[in-house]
């Protein structure tokens, strides 16, 4: 008797057994789908982000020796609200380097009237020095934006090898 009873409870437990691994399986998938999606929304907005901050870079290049005050000001608060609305989905270099970037441009006036207003010495030639560092910095911008936001080549990983095996990860 305990036979049949021993063999009813086994016959019982392997299709739940088997319905529990398959549930298993399909919450796996589900969570590596999600994660996908998310990651493909990311790359996205990480593109348009990188995108933005270029363009932001290219106004604030228009403004950087110009005398309106008032443009100067708009193109400065416009960068910094980009900035405070997108900086996560910045590259790090890129969310550095945009922030000083707006200070240095804020800032680069100010250096060429020191420049202008320094004697004929040696702190003439230290505020020339000063300008062009800071004119280096900001033009660098440039060219670390697109070079923070390339991307790996997408490669499709194999789970599977062309038997069906399940690949192990080395």
């Amino acid at each position: 008797m305990w036979d049949y009873i021993l063999t009813f409870l086994v016959g019982a437990a392997v299709p739940t057994f088997i319905n529990w691994l398959q549930r298993k399986d399909e919450r796996k998938k589900f969570d590596l789908e999600r994660k996908d999606k998310y990651k493909l929304f990311a790359i996205e907005k990480r593109l348009e982000a990188h995108q933005q901050a270029f363009y932001h870079w290219r106004k604030l290049l228009l403004v950087i020796h110009g005398r309106d005050i008032e443009q100067t000001t708009r193109t400065l608060k416009d960068a910094q609200e980009f900035w405070n609305l997108n900086c996560l989905y910045l590259e790090n270099k890129t969310r550095k380097d945009f922030t000083e970037t707006i200070f240095r441009t804020s800032n680069h006036l100010s250096l060429i009237d020191q420049w202008k207003m320094a004697p004929k010495s040696d702190d003439k030639e230290k505020a020339n020095k000063n300008i062009k560092e800071n004119w280096d910095f900001v033009l660098r911008l440039g060219a670390t934006i697109p070079q923070d936001v390339e991307l790996e080549p997408i490669t499709l990983k194999q789970d599977f090898n062309p038997d069906g095996k399940e690949l192990k990860e080395e």
